[in-house]
């Protein structure tokens, strides 16, 4: 508990001195007066303190008052610290909580999604239909506008990657039923991977009717990691053979794992078991609007079931962006939230150094008298500050930490947390108080010493 005053004979009372006070920094100003700051032990009185005081007339001209302002100081100071400690620890939260949300957004759009789907439309035509989808395609590709054509029977981007195939089938390279396995069957035209540029690991494209391509997933759960040439069993193909392997892509969120895959060529047996579904029309950007005209025309002469006209035509790229649309509302949420704590922590911390430093102004008068420059008194204040940021951060981080953690569990391909994350947010939270006090002090500081003491 600190007190500071004015006397006009210095207290001769050793003893008393020893027992109730602790005298500092006495000296003598142009005022001809000693001005003292003083310190109550923690065992005195306050009470009793007051009364030796004015038993001493040598103390009489002592703002007696001070005394009990000491004790309510000391509660204002302990609620001032906790208070900044708490703004710090709701700021940094959230500005972490943005910060990661950020990151996994920027996370799954940059990352190759393995497979091209800008200027690719896919139309839907119903899964109960009669259409000639060949003839389809070749009447398709007479525009000019139009420069491929392929056919699925299941969308090649999907919004839930739970279910992804045309159909589930068995996969073996023997006859022993006991080495079969279930295996995800996709039914595409021989042109599926240069229509989306999907990369080959290893092998080749299809060259038979019999070839299958699986995809890397699928490999991983092979007992053979080199079954490219090998000869196996799935429906509709006794003697299929394995032509190549596909690199991954991603056909959903990155809340599901890729699933593994078995690409199978369509032939007659296999569509009348699950038809084609979805056209799929690649064009340049320049030339769509003239493309989608004449293939609207080409589509609508067709009988088409059970499809809202919504979803008849829909470009690739706005289902690919809309996988990330959850994270990027978390992130416009949170974002805003930070945006408005950081507001408030910096006018609250702000509002409370400018009151500390209003009642400490004769602490800091006293100390530039003792030759304490301006700079010795801004470490002083930056560093008591500095402290309260540390502890915030300390107890904010290691929650926000905890809360993003558990949400990025739900993403099986996510972005790491790295340690510039916690670094950049402790340097802003460190920069938005030392901001704040750092234009109050100086001007505090600057004002004339004698002035401040007399007032």
């Amino acid at each position: 508990m600190k007190i500071a005053g004015v006397i006009k004979d210095y207290p001769s009372n050793t003893g008393f001195r020893i027992a109730y006070l602790q005298l500092s920094n006495s000296f003598y100003n142009n005022m001809n007066r000693t001005t003292f700051h003083v310190k109550i032990h923690k065992q005195a009185d306050v009470d009793a303190v007051r009364k030796k005081i004015e038993e001493h007339k040598s103390l009489a001209k002592m703002h007696i008052a001070q005394l009990q302002d000491g004790v309510k100081n000391y509660s204002f100071s302990v609620l001032r610290n906790w208070l900044i400690v708490i703004q710090v620890f709701i700021g940094c939260f959230f500005f972490f909580i943005s910060l990661s949300l950020y990151k996994q957004v920027r996370f799954t759009q940059t990352k190759d999604k393995g497979i091209v789907v800008d200027n690719i439309t896919q139309i839907d035509v119903g899964y109960y239909t009669s259409i000639d989808f060949r003839a389809l395609g070749q009447e398709l590709l007479k525009s000019p506008h139009i420069e491929d054509v392929t056919f699925t029977t299941t969308p090649v981007l999907a919004e839930t990657g739970d279910w992804y195939s045309s159909y589930n089938g068995n996969f073996a390279f023997t006859d022993n039923l006991d080495e079969q396995m279930q295996m995800n069957m996709f039914v595409i035209e021989p042109n599926f991977f240069d229509f989306f540029e999907i990369q080959l690991q290893k092998g080749n494209r299809f060259s038979d009717v019999n070839d299958i391509i699986i995809n890397n997933a699928q490999l991983q759960t092979l007992p053979d990691k080199n079954p490219v040439g090998k000869s196996v069993k799935i429906p509709f193909l006794d003697e299929a053979k394995i032509c190549g392997i596909t690199n991954d892509y991603y056909y959903s969120t990155m809340q599901y794992p890729i699933a593994g895959l078995c690409f199978q060529q369509a032939t007659e047996d296999v569509l009348k078991f699950t038809p084609y579904q979805y056209i799929y029309i690649k064009t340049k950007p320049e030339n769509r609007a003239k493309a989608m005209e004449y293939t609207t025309a080409v589509v609508e002469k067709e009988k088409t079931k059970y499809v809202a006209p919504d979803k008849r035509f829909i470009e690739l790229n706005s289902i690919q962006e809309a996988f990330n649309r959850p994270e990027k509302i978390l992130f416009r949420i949170f974002g805003f939230l930070s945006v408005i704590c950081i507001l408030v922590v910096a006018f609250g911390i702000y509002s409370l150094v400018t009151l500390t430093i209003e009642q400490r102004k004769k602490e800091i008068a006293i100390r530039k008298i003792n030759g304490a420059e301006i700079r010795d008194i801004l470490v002083l204040f930056i560093k008591n500050y500095l402290l309260l940021v540390i502890v915030g951060n300390i107890l904010s981080l290691p929650v926000a930490y905890f809360f993003i953690d558990r949400w990025l569990e739900y993403h099986v391909y996510q972005t790491a947390l790295s340690w510039w994350l916690f670094a950049l947010v402790f340097i802003v939270t460190c920069l938005i108080v030392l901001l704040s006090i750092f234009e109050k002090v100086r001007t505090a500081a600057k004002e004339n010493p004698a002035e401040t003491i007399k007032n």
